[in-house]
């Protein structure tokens, strides 16, 4: 008896613990769903697996005319990865401030924190975007992640972006990052999203899958941004025949008004 209380008691502790950590990060997204101008808006979707997930946001307004935001995937789940993505925000918000293009945030960030990560064992796919709000541009630099899926206004999928993909953040010390522009003055839907989406299973062990996304966009992307999300539950929802699942899940989406 004396044994089970003790156990019953750590279980406790360790629950309370990923309880204020869970709410640590949701602290630190909440702020990041944003109006970026009179056509655009920033606004994302998260569902960790667990009381604590490594998927990461955060958007930041630098001036008046730009917006710079991160997507990241975190290696692993639980209070490590609480960790490195209270460092990854640390560093973004300083980085943002002093380099004007994702390729100098990105590369600078990795630089900032691979002797950190290394010492862990860990690393993250990154995504870095700066909104040029006045211009309608987005240039992204993207460390070992999924490049974004990009929907025009008539509802066209746009394949083949150029996206150039580095290697994710941690690997090696001296990576050079590149960044890609492209103009958002016809796009209706720019959503990056981390794997946690893609390799959801039905019964059958077949993975949700890119293609599935981008066909719930398309069908979707005229809604507003909360009802584009609760059609993908409900999509998800009839793939698996579960709402349980074993991967963090997480969506922005920078979408017309």
């Amino acid at each position: 008896l004396y044994q089970y209380n003790q156990e019953d008691v750590k279980r406790k502790l360790l629950a309370n613990e990923l309880n204020i950590l869970n709410r640590q990060q949701k602290l630190i997204m909440d702020k990041s769903k944003m109006e970026c101008n009179d056509k655009k808006e920033l606004y994302y979707y998260h569902r960790p697996a667990r009381g604590v997930g490594g998927d990461f946001y955060y958007a930041n307004r630098v001036d008046e005319d730009n917006i710079v935001y991160i997507l990241a995937d975190v290696m692993g789940h639980g209070m490590v990865s609480n960790y490195v993505v209270a460092m990854i925000k640390g560093a973004f918000k300083v980085l943002c401030h002093q380099y004007k293009t994702p390729d100098d945030i990105m590369t600078n960030l990795n630089k900032l924190l691979f002797d950190e990560f290394d010492k862990m064992g860990v690393f993250t796919t990154c995504l870095i975007s700066v909104f040029n709000t006045k211009e309608n541009t987005l240039s992204i630099s993207n460390a070992g992640h999924y490049c974004p899926i990009l929907i025009k206004n008539d509802g066209t999928l746009i394949k083949n972006i150029n996206c150039k993909k580095g290697i994710p953040i941690g690997i090696l010390e001296d990576t050079e990052y590149e960044s890609s522009l492209i103009n958002i003055d016809e796009l209706s839907m720019v959503c990056m999203y981390t794997d946690g989406v893609l390799e959801i299973k039905n019964k059958g062990k077949e993975e949700y899958g890119t293609v599935r996304l981008e066909k719930v966009l398309k069908l979707n992307y005229k809604y507003n941004q909360e009802k584009i999300v609760e059609n993908l539950k409900q999509d998800l929802r009839e793939f698996s025949s579960t709402d349980s699942y074993d991967d963090d899940i997480m969506l922005v989406m920078l979408k017309n008004k």
